[in-house]
């Protein structure tokens, strides 16, 4: 029977999550730049996202709610083509799925841990 814990990935698929981390974030990096009139606490807001997925704090979470931001800013973008809106939003559902892997701050906080019965 599957397990409905989230696994921590190590080896290869462990970096191949963090190169996805990386890539989201500065994808959204790239939009930032892109746009010049948002506001400061929408501008703050992606910061603390961007930020939050590099070191995978809450990467879950985070991935989710920065799916919303990146589909509006992206739509918003005349520039942009419309395969590059779609999967980046499609990268950042994936990380919200699959989740941090082992290299993030989420494994330190979450991840496997021995305990001890005592005799």
């Amino acid at each position: 029977m599957a397990s409905i814990y989230s696994v921590y990935p190590n080896g290869a698929a462990g970096f191949a999550l963090v190169m996805l981390r990386c890539s989201t974030a500065l994808m959204l990096v790239g939009i930032l730049s892109e746009i010049h009139v948002i506001p400061l606490v929408i501008k703050l807001l992606i910061d603390v996202l961007i930020v939050s997925i590099v070191l995978g704090v809450m990467t879950r979470l985070s991935a989710l709610v920065s799916a919303v931001p990146s589909a509006i800013l992206l739509t918003q973008l005349d520039r942009a083509p419309p395969l590059l809106m779609v999967t980046h939003v499609l990268d950042v559902v994936a990380l919200s799925i699959l989740g941090p892997g082992v290299w993030s701050i989420d494994s330190v906080l979450f991840g496997r841990r021995k305990i001890r019965l005592p005799d």
